[in-house]
């Protein structure tokens, strides 16, 4: 009988390592992390801000983020050190290392990604940045979008990101309802466009949307984002259309809720027009299941 080798290279008597062998040595991939598109990110949301800056004046910070001013920040920044020191405690970190874990965790990249992608495609008609600090901790709002020619306004609530094959939406539900019940966001440190020029402004009553992603929706983007080509691939397009299709959603929703304080319906229906917009950026049917409150 010809002596046949059936595994190259292992000889008898040896311990045979699975991951190893010559067959997955070829086939198997290293999954990229989320964070190490850190950079990337940074880089272009400080290019997003500088953009920002130049035409409206300096109310942005690098990382995208309506930057806090006034006679109240001081204090503010307080609050915010006060529970970032609380939140490290009990992660049994000190805060710096806390503070440097959550950005480049994945729920913070989601955010950041999603801050670029709908900067690519509506800047045209809107401003899309981050919300201050301040505002992300206290009421939750991640981002802004505002209508550069209207100057309606939406609060987006606490980007979701789920687990493998969910998109973590239906746990943010009863949040977001009870935030719209109590008549929506109050964003301390909010901007308002008048006349094509940008004023700082409280900003209360502001309808809470809710945006979510998958992992795998999240990886699809993080890549396209990656890429030098401008045109979205088939699958950051698909992810986009699929957040704006369940805004129009919760839109919809809320319109039939006949109990909503007076200004945050009339707050609504400034920002229907608005939508309309987005939605010309869709370029696939709405989903038979999409994640609405």
């Amino acid at each position: 009988m010809p002596n046949i080798e059936y595994l190259p290279g292992l000889k008898a008597g040896e311990k045979i390592d699975l991951d190893n062998l010559p067959s997955r040595r070829f086939d198997k991939k290293k999954e990229r992390r989320p964070e190490s598109y850190l950079p990337l990110l940074e880089e272009r949301l400080a290019a997003m801000s500088s953009r920002l800056s130049a035409e409206y004046g300096g109310f942005f910070t690098e990382s995208g983020q309506i930057e806090m001013a006034g006679v109240s920040s001081v204090d503010d920044q307080l609050v915010i050190d006060e529970k970032e020191t609380l939140w490290a405690g009990e992660k049994r970190k000190d805060r710096e290392t806390w503070r440097a874990d959550r950005h480049r965790s994945a729920p913070q990249i989601a955010e950041m990604a999603l801050t670029v992608l709908f900067d690519r495609l509506l800047g045209d008609d809107f401003i899309v940045v981050r919300a201050s600090t301040y505002d992300d901790y206290k009421n939750g709002a991640d981002q802004l979008i505002i209508d550069k020619h209207s100057g309606a306004v939406i609060c987006g609530l606490d980007d979701v990101l789920g687990h493998i094959g969910d998109d973590g939406g239906r746990a943010k539900e009863k949040i977001l309802a009870d935030h719209m019940a109590s008549g929506g966001a109050t964003i301390k440190y909010g901007l308002a466009s008048r006349d094509g020029r940008l004023e700082r402004k409280t900003l209360r009553h502001i309808p809470l949307f809710f945006f979510s992603l998958s992992k795998q929706e999240l990886d699809e983007l993080l890549k396209c984002l990656e890429s030098p080509t401008p045109a979205l691939t088939d699958g950051a397009q698909t992810t986009f259309d699929k957040l704006v299709n369940s805004l129009d959603q919760q839109f919809g929703q809320y319109r039939l809720q006949a109990d909503l304080p007076r200004a945050l319906q009339d707050n609504l229906d400034n920002f229907g027009p608005s939508l309309k917009k987005m939605l010309n950026h869709v370029k696939t049917e709405q989903y038979a299941d999409p994640v609405t409150i």
